[in-house]
């Protein structure tokens, strides 16, 4: 988790474009995964590229999928 202030930091730098991050848990309490959904368009690959989570590959895959914002604040 040595990354894990500069993983917050790429979080900040992008806050205008993010809507909602969290680790995923596994059933006993472990992350075991990260969403994250971010308005990026095309940027999408660009942004993720950047984390520094990624740069030490701690992901195992990365799924990048379109959404349409239908409800919600912000």
């Amino acid at each position: 988790m040595q990354t894990r202030p500069a993983h917050m930091e790429h979080a900040q730098e992008i806050s205008d474009k993010l809507y909602f991050a969290c680790p995923t848990m596994n059933d006993n309490g472990n992350m075991n995964a990260s969403v994250w959904v971010v308005d990026a368009a095309d940027r999408a690959e660009a942004i993720t590229a950047a984390d520094p989570y990624e740069k030490v590959d701690l992901f195992e895959t990365k799924i990048i999928r379109p959404f349409v914002k239908t409800a919600g604040t912000g």
